[in-house]
């Protein structure tokens, strides 16, 4: 069975505010790093001139899946390995916000009881985009070079995690490896 797969050495360039069901700790899941994906293939889809909502739908569904059929993509993250770090508990948030521009950009994760902690900068963990499976018609290949795309823009253009629109969870991407005969983008940060 083939198996075509990407895999990139990410590093953490400013703070990542991720978290699962327990807000006070930090975690980088694969379903949040897809559902990122998902946004910038769409993105990528508009850039190509396809606007038509059942192209767009049809389109996705093959590099993503549905509820009806599985996708073919597997997204997986190893690491990292860190200890989670929080930004300063500050009483004056206006004076907070006027001294500091951390204060002023990721304010909101201090607020009230919110005590959001963060993956530091420096973070290293890897990303592995994967198509298993038999691909007679060189659909699951097909589907791995447009996840790869996303991930391109994701990493040049996106962040992950909250306060991404703000200056966080910006990462560089170094290709580690990629299946034989695989054209990926150029990855330089």
């Amino acid at each position: 069975m083939p198996l075509y797969k990407a895999e990139f050495d990410c590093e953490v360039l400013t703070p990542m505010f991720l978290s699962g069901v327990d807000q006070t700790t930090c975690e980088l899941r694969a379903p949040s790093l897809r559902g990122v994906l998902r946004y910038w293939y769409r993105a990528l889809l508009g850039g190509r001139g396809i606007t038509a909502l059942p192209d767009l739908h049809r389109l996705e569904t093959v590099v993503f899946g549905d509820t009806k059929r599985g996708s073919p993509l597997r997204v997986r993250i190893a690491g990292p390995t860190f200890q989670p770090h929080e930004l300063p508990r500050i009483d004056d948030h206006a004076d907070y916000q006027r001294k500091s521009p951390m204060g002023y950009l990721w304010f909101s994760t201090t607020l009230g009881d919110n005590d959001r902690r963060y993956i530091p900068a420096g973070t290293v963990f890897r990303v592995t985009l994967s198509a298993p499976g038999r691909d007679p018609e060189g659909q699951r290949r097909a589907a791995l070079l447009e996840a790869v795309d996303a991930f391109w823009l994701t990493a040049h253009l996106g962040a992950l995690g909250s306060r991404a629109r703000r200056g966080a969870g910006s990462f560089a991407a170094h290709l580690v490896q990629a299946s034989e005969g695989l054209r990926l983008p150029p990855l330089r940060p």
